[in-house]
This record gives C-alpha cells, structure tokens and sequence, in this order.
C-alpha cells in the first residue's frame, strides 16, 4: 500500500482536510460537523469557505461525475462479460479446457465485482468514459498464426496434434485490460505472489499475472 496526498472536502461546512491517505481506508472524517469527508484528489481547486455558490458548484459537479462514473462501470462490466462469454464460447468449441478454465475464472471474478467502483469515491481523479476500454485479448502474435497454418499444411499424426494442442493451450489464453482498476483492487495481493507460489486463494490462476500487459499484438481467435 502506498500513501496518496488527497484534498477531501466537507460540502456542508465547506471545510478543507488534507490528508495523507491509504488506498481503501475508512473514509476522512469532518472535524467539524463528524460526516464524511469527500475525496477531491489533489488537483481540484477548493473555493473560500466564504463562496457559497462556488462550494455548491463543486458538490454538483461531484456528484454529476459520481452518476457518470456510475453509469459507465454498468456498460464496461457488461461488455467485459459479453466479451469473456464469447471467448467461452470460442473455447469449448475448440476443446480448450486449461483456455476454458482461465475464462471461468475471468468471468467469476468481473461477476464478483463491487456494485459501485472505488472510482466512485475519487471522481475527480479519474477519466472517462472506459466502457470503450473494456476489452481482451490473447497472446498471440501473428508470427503464432503463421506457425499454426505451417502445422496444419503437415501431414496428421498425433506429433503434429500435440504441437497444435500446446500452441492454443497457450497462446489463446485470454487477458483482461483491467480499465477501472476494480481486478487489480480486488485481487491485489496475487499480482506477484502467483508468479513466486503455486497457489493462491483462487487458485492457480496464472492469467491475473498479465493484468498490466501491454495490447500492442491485438487479438486474434484461433478458428
């Protein structure tokens, strides 16, 4: 965990509180009324307390980006699911069981996401819209595809089958470009311990390691 310097703010008394905060504390409390505080981040600029109209510009402006932010965690979630059901699909059709095994996971755990994102609480420090970034890809590479195509001009035995086999058990894993963070949050603690234990509390889930990596190659379906 690692400290954020943060403007919070108490609309009602318009009362400032800085405040070195840890991700995913108990909200910052108002010393004055004891409400919560909101998270305004470190570079909105915060009226006088004398300038009523101002603070009360701002808390709408917060809230109307609250509601933004709202709305599009719904669409980004459900295009991640529709996308990640697709593959499923992809998958079973191919008889890719350790494929299909890392798409279930995938799917339980954009499932299992919080109703409202912690972007929810930080609604200055965030860029929208992402549902357009909900998107996966594979590891494959068009060097992979030409690789499989040379495979399949072979002549069939079962050799020629099991380097088929290997090359879309793990290629066509599917990743998750983690857009609001939620992924990350939710399963933080096995970002590195996956690549140095050979379990963790979901499993062996080798495909929550690739969270961070790069879209360059783009996706490409085996079919």
């Amino acid at each position: 965990m690692h400290t954020i310097n943060s403007h919070f703010v108490c609309f009602g008394c318009r009362l400032r509180v800085r405040h070195d905060k840890y991700d995913r504390q108990a909200a910052v409390v108002c010393p004055q009324c004891g409400g919560a505080c909101a998270g305004v981040g470190d570079r909105c600029p915060i009226p006088p307390k004398n300038k009523e109209k101002a603070w009360q510009q701002l808390a709408q402006d917060y809230r109307q980006r609250q509601r933004a932010i709202a709305a599009d965690y719904v669409q980004w979630k459900q295009k991640l699911l529709h996308i990640i059901d697709k593959h499923i699909i992809c998958a079973e059709a191919m008889n890719l069981p350790d494929v299909l095994a890392n798409d279930r996971l995938w799917q339980s755990a954009v499932q299992a996401l919080p109703e409202l994102p912690w972007a929810f609480e930080r609604p200055f420090e965030f860029c929208l819209p992402q549902a357009p970034y909900a998107v996966a890809w594979s590891s494959i590479r068009q060097s992979d595809y030409r690789n499989l195509k040379e495979l399949l001009a072979r002549p069939a035995n079962k050799h020629r089958q099991q380097l088929i086999d290997a090359l879309l058990a793990e290629k066509n894993n599917l990743h998750i470009y983690d857009a609001y963070g939620e992924l990350w949050l939710q399963h933080s603690n096995n970002f590195w311990t996956l690549r140095h234990r050979p379990r963790s509390e979901l499993g062996d889930a080798p495909c929550f390691a690739y969270l961070c990596c790069s879209a360059d190659d783009g996706y490409v379906d085996f079919s």
